[in-house]
């Protein structure tokens, strides 16, 4: 909710957001219900291919390497798809991808989710940054910008404790620089608090008892 902190004196629907339930539940769903509904009908229409297997046709056992090329090779034809569609529907929208942070394989071996006989870390940071990579080649090839938080962390040193508490969930800190590398990417891009436009009805507008009418209009 950063960013809402930081664009609350133009963002009323943000306000309302968090007043009626922005942590993600109650009746703050229904702002992000309004704004997404389209698009999902829209995607929803698109061809088998985004759901494709990404060349597992034949059923047979791949290796950890290859496995993890085509789930990422999966993740980007499907998030070139979104983008596209994104881009075509709402041609003056911004459309900003993040890749997911790096993993602290040895911070995963140490708060594992469940009983972990085998020893073994349940993402590794391979895989992380080949998904990253996806993120990255889509947004080149759709001409949309990228936060590149694969890398970015990687360039600091100690960035596996500094960023991340447990090798996944961000530390304080880790928040902190997502938070700068998204504001500063909004901004290179042209939209910032100074001229970010009132797009979407007022908190006085919205009327409690129906509040989707007031996002149908």
């Amino acid at each position: 909710m950063a960013i809402v902190a930081l664009w609350r004196g133009s963002a009323e629907c943000c306000r309302w957001l968090r007043q009626r339930g922005g942590g993600g539940s109650g009746d703050g769903v229904l702002v992000a219900t309004a704004m997404v509904v389209d698009l999902v009908s829209v995607v929803s229409q698109c061809d088998g291919s985004l759901y494709g297997s990404g060349g597992c046709g034949d059923g047979g056992a791949v290796g950890l390497e290859e496995a993890i090329m085509i789930v990422s090779h999966s993740f980007g034809c499907a998030g070139k798809v979104v983008s596209e569609v994104m881009v075509k529907r709402w041609p003056t929208t911004l459309v900003l991808l993040i890749t997911p942070p790096p993993i602290d394989e040895e911070g995963r071996l140490q708060y594992p989710y469940v009983e972990n006989p085998l020893g073994l870390p349940e993402r590794t940071n391979e895989a992380a940054g080949a998904y990253a990579g996806a993120c990255v080649a889509v947004a080149g090839e759709c001409g949309i910008p990228v936060v590149d938080l694969w890398t970015k962390m990687q360039q600091f040193p100690n960035w596996e404790k500094a960023y991340l508490r447990d090798g996944l969930h961000l530390t304080q800190i880790g928040n902190k620089i997502v938070f700068e590398e998204v504001v500063t990417s909004l901004r290179e891009k042209g939209l910032s608090l100074e001229i970010l436009p009132v797009d979407l009805p007022l908190i006085s507008e919205i009327d409690p008892n129906d509040p989707l009418k007031d996002f149908q209009k």
